[in-house]
This record gives structure tokens, C-alpha cells and sequence, in this order.
């Protein structure tokens, strides 16, 4: 999901060269921000407004019937068309405002039954339910969906939920607001399935997100068209001669990274690989004319399975707006590089953007600016001690741990990060991060990859050099990491880093002893008697007094 992500979900901690995102849970923005973020998306303003509680006498009995029930989840039998390439036109909602958005590239799936029936799975293109809704083939190429139909439910943090339907929606002024509201005459929402694209046939109504009473929540969907994917990446040849190189870039103007990147020289063609870290297999193409490189155009990279969404590489820069004084993205028709034969290096004052879709920048984006390409001759060495920022013990909260790791070994050489990895230690003991703590893990992680995200619940980030964890463990005296070098059988580390160097934290137990008594707090900080579905901060006291707290989840 797209627009959902930015008011749901947990991120990260504005510490030590972490940018902290608008919609972080407790923060607040002024107006001045809000606008520049909304043009940093895209977004256009719209007269429109929520409807309020009041609208829900509206619901006939029979809709208010028809709202009940649960999401389908689980695939349905028939002939599966996966992950069609959607384009939709509608809206979103912000900090209480309602936007005309755009969402390029989403995907979409359907089923088609034997008897007729089919199923679209994520009927709201701004959010991705994970559910589907269910129709029946009519006549010709036209499907049939009769709303509301159950599309999510959401917990709400207290241990209880609160179930969204689609709905069918008209725009209608009350009371001298613009809204859309539930279309009391008609639930009946078309699409027709021709050709291998799945079209919503009147772009008038809106398949709008509810909840039981039938009140609007700001997302939903005008124009929706779906495809079987119709782009591929193309990749050099057998014969083409591929190097890796360091790159050097600016994923924004304060600020350079250097990764390893591959690039192919097939003839006159030239192919860069690795440019998107969610698709590091995707590659670019260029063309050489003697002493210069130009990469063309919107490149599609391919279908990023975490965010469900496909990915394109567009030449483009970030340039700094003093009129309105924002910094926003801009488009080019080419990425040109000058290439020096002698080196085999090539630089541009340009740049490239990943993105979802191609029609415009997207809300997820990541800028590879002025990216210089220079030969990487591996050197394999130790790598260099780790640098502790900043560590924030747990007590009845969750703690964190910030510190940097040099991209170069002891000899100066870069290191291949597909080879380098961290390792944390509480005390004298080496952690292993499990799921059942870090959820957001699907196994347990000891070696940590150098360039590891977890991006569900971000409890483990990365930032160019630098890492973050969040730390619910408590009961230990220091805190270390230690980096490692893999080649081959050779494990190269540095030394263990600790903070403090040798002891005075006093955040926890010192030995196994039994819990004397026991309480959970949930993520707003209040104390829950009885944890129901949801994630809460469990916290111990011991028969000697000391207090531990670990998270937990409650399925």
C-alpha cells in the first residue's frame, strides 16, 4: 500500500543523520511543511471534505445488513491472472484533507471461477488490503460486484479492531460540503475483463473505503485499469564483458553513499546493474558514442515483491525550488555520462531515480545523483572498528543503538557488501535477532547483512554508513558490535566496539532470578490488563527488584 504506509506505520527515530518522515507517529508538521510535502508527492487539494458521523443515518437497513462479515483472504480456485500493472486515478487523505492522487504501477490480481465468478484482490489501488471482492461475469466481457464487501480489518491498539468495507459512492453536496458518500440507489460497481486488461467501467462512481456506517475514510478509486505486466528488463548478453565498480552518489543533496554496482559493455550498448537495492538484479541500458554514455528515458526495472509494486529507472535530478523553497525531483529526457577509455571510469552531472510506475514520482523513491563509476579492485583486509553515535538503554520503553561502519578495510580498499555483516553483543554475548522479538524478521539473524532494512516494523535500518536497531532486551552492562568480512573461508573481523568501553549501565537484571510480577503496556503507553491481538511492551519484575521488559507479540 501506498498512502497508508504514511499514516500507519511506525518510522524511524530523527537521530544521528536519520531523517525522520512527515507522518511519524507523535510528530506534528507545520502548514508550511504539510504543503511542501504534498507537492514533494504530487498531490493536488480538493475542495472535498470527510463526512461526519451524522452521515451514517444515510445507511438504509439493507446496506447497513450487507456491512457485516469478513474480509475473503485466501486465494480463490480459478484460473489466477497475478499481479496485473495498475493505474489508478482518485484519492487520498492526509492529516484530516483529502487529495486527487495517482497510484502507477500497483498490482492487482483476479481470479476467474469455472462458473463465471471472479474475484480482484486490493479493490482499493491506494491501499493493498491483501483481500479480494467478489462478482459475476455478465453479459459479454462484464463483471458484476455488488458492494459493500468486507476489505480489511484493522486493530486499532487496544485490543479491538474495526472492519472497512468498499462501497459503492457518490459525490453529493450536504450541508454545503463537497463528499462522497455511500450511493444508496445503486451498489452495483462494473468492469469489464478484455484482452488481458481489467477496466472499471464508469469512472463517475467512486469504490470507496468505509466502515460499517458507511462513513468514507478518504481513500478510493475513480479510474482503475489493470494489465497483464507488459514490460520486461532487458539484460546484455553471454558475450558482453561485465566489471563491478564503486559508485559514488547523492541520495540527496547533504549527503553521498557509495555502493558496488555492475556494469556491461555489449558492443556499443552499455548495462548498469544494481541501481534499485530492492531489484538488485535489474539492469539499465545505454548507449556509447565514443567519449559518451546516455542512458534514455523511463527503464523498467521490474516487480519489487515486498511493496507489490513495479519499479522504473527514469533519468532525473533533485533540485532545490528557492521560489517555494522545497526540494522537488525533476525529470529528464536522458542520463548522459562521459566516459574516460584509459580508466574505464564514467561520470555524469546528471542522475537517475528509482520510482513506482512511470507516470510521475511516486511517494517511495530513492535518488542516485551525479552517480561517478570507478573500477573496483578488490582488496581483502579486516574491516575497521565500527563507531558507536549514540545508544539509548530499554527501560519500560524500547531502546535503540546508532552507530557507523566504514565502507573501506583496513587496507583503504572498498568492501563488497554482499560480503559484509555486523554482529551486536550484550556483554560478553552475541545476539541473535529472532522474529518472535523482531517481527519483522521471517527467521532468526545473527550475521546481520551490512545493507540490511526491515522495513515492516523497522526495527533494524540503514542509512548509507550508518545502522539503527531498536534494543528491548535489558539486563546487561554494555553494549557491542563488531563487524565481519566474509570471503570465502575467511571470516576477517573487526574489534567488538562497546559502549561504555567497560561498565556504568545499570538498565537491568545482573542475574536469573523469577518474575515476581508481570504487566504488558501497549504501543500508546497505556497498561493493558489482558493483551489481546497486537504488540505490547511485556515487562517483568524480579524477585530481586530488577525489572526487565521485552516486546512481544499477541496473535
Amino acid at each position: 500500500m501506498r498512502r497508508f504506509t504514511l499514516t500507519m506505520a511506525v518510522v524511524l527515530l530523527a537521530v544521528a543523520g536519520y531523517s525522520q518522515q512527515p507522518s511519524a507517529t507523535g510528530q506534528s508538521l507545520s502548514e508550511v511543511q504539510k504543503a511542501q510535502y504534498v507537492k514533494q508527492l504530487g498531490l493536488k487539494p480538493t475542495s472535498l471534505t470527510l463526512p461526519k458521523q451524522a452521515a451514517t443515518n444515510r445507511l438504509a437497513s439493507q446496506l447497513r445488513k450487507a456491512a457485516q462479515g469478513t474480509p475473503i483472504t485466501e486465494q480463490p480456485e480459478g484460473t489466477l491472472y497475478k499481479n496485473l500493472y495498475t493505474y489508478a486515478k482518485g484519492f487520498t487523505s492526509m492529516w484530516g484533507m483529502i487529495y486527487e492522487d495517482q497510484v502507477d504501477g500497483a498490482t492487482k490480481d483476479l481470479v476467474v471461477a469455472a462458473d463465471g465468478t471472479c474475484y480482484i484482490k486490493n479493490p482499493i489501488s491506494f491501499m493493498a488490503t491483501d483481500s479480494w471482492i467478489k462478482g459475476k461475469k455478465t453479459v459479454g466481457d462484464t463483471i458484476a460486484v455488488e458492494l459493500p464487501q468486507a476489505i480489511y480489518v484493522m486493530d486499532n491498539g487496544d485490543g479491538n479492531t474495526v472492519n472497512y468495507f468498499a462501497y459503492k459512492m457518490k459525490y453529493e453536496q450536504i450541508d454545503g460540503e463537497n463528499q462522497y458518500v455511500v450511493d444508496d440507489a445503486s451498489q452495483t460497481v462494473k468492469f469489464v475483463w478484455r484482452n488481458d486488461s481489467l477496466v472499471k467501467a464508469d469512472n463517475t462512481s467512486l469504490i470507496g473505503m468505509g466502515n460499517p456506517n458507511g462513513v468514507w475514510n478518504g481513500l478510493g478509486d475513480l479510474e482503475m485499469s489493470a494489465t497483464v505486466c507488459p514490460f520486461t528488463n532487458e539484460a546484455p548478453s553471454a558475450n558482453a564483458t561485465v566489471n563491478k565498480y564503486v559508485v559514488s552518489y547523492h541520495p540527496s543533496s547533504s549527503s553521498t553513499h557509495q555502493r558496488i554496482m555492475s556494469a556491461a559493455f555489449d558492443g556499443d550498448n552499455v548495462f548498469i546493474k544494481g541501481l534499485d537495492t530492492s531489484l538488485p538484479d535489474a539492469w539499465i541500458k545505454g548507449k556509447r558514442d565514443g567519449n559518451q554514455i546516455v542512458f534514455p528515458g523511463a527503464q523498467f526495472l521490474g516487480l519489487d515483491t515486498v511493496r507489490s509494486n513495479y519499479k522504473f529507472c527514469i533519468p532525473g535530478v533533485e533540485r532545490w525550488n528557492d521560489e517555494e523553497y522545497y526540494s522537488e525531483l525533476v525529470s529528464l529526457p536522458n542520463a548522459t555520462f562521459t566516459y574516460d577509455e584509459a580508466t574505464q571510469s564514467f561520470t555524469t552531472k546528471d542522475g537517475f531515480v528509482t520510482n513506482y510506475g512511470y507516470r510521475a514520482f511516486q511517494e517511495s523513491f530513492s535518488v542516485i545523483g551525479q552517480p561517478a563509476f570507478n573500477l573496483w579492485n578488490e582488496i581483502v583486509a579486516a574491516p575497521q572498528n565500527p563507531r558507536i553515535i549514540q545508544y539509548s538503554p530499554a527501560t519500560t520503553s524500547t531502546g535503540y543503538l546508532i552507530f557507523a561502519a566504514d565502507n573501506y578495510n583496513v587496507e583503504g580498499a572498498f568492501m563488497d557488501p554482499d560480503k559484509t555483516f555486523y554482529n551486536i553483543y550484550f556483554d560478553d554475548e552475541l545476539v541473535t535477532f529472532a522474529p518472535d522479538q523482531y517481527v519483522g524478521l521471517t527467521e532468526e539473524m545473527t550475521d546481520v547483512p551490512i545493507n540490511f532494512d526491515e522495513t515492516t516494523h523497522y526495527d533494524i535500518q540503514t542509512y548509507g554508513n550508518q545502522h539503527r536497531l531498536n534494543i528491548y532486551d535489558i539486563g546487561f552492562e554494555r553494549i557491542g558490535v563488531q563487524v565481519i568480512y566474509k570471503d570465502g573461508d575467511k571470516r576477517l573481523t573487526s574489534d567488538i566496539v562497546y559502549y561504555p568501553e567497560s561498565t556504568g549501565i545499570d538498565n537491568g537484571i545482573t542475574s536469573n532470578n523469577a518474575a515476581k510480577h508481570v504487566y504488558y503496556v501497549d504501543l500508546s503507553g497505556r497498561k493493558v490488563a489482558q493483551p489481546a491481538h497486537g504488540m505490547y511492551i511485556k515487562t517483568m519484575k524480579m524477585d530481586d527488584g530488577s525489572v526487565k521488559s521485552v516486546k512481544v507479540i499477541v496473535k
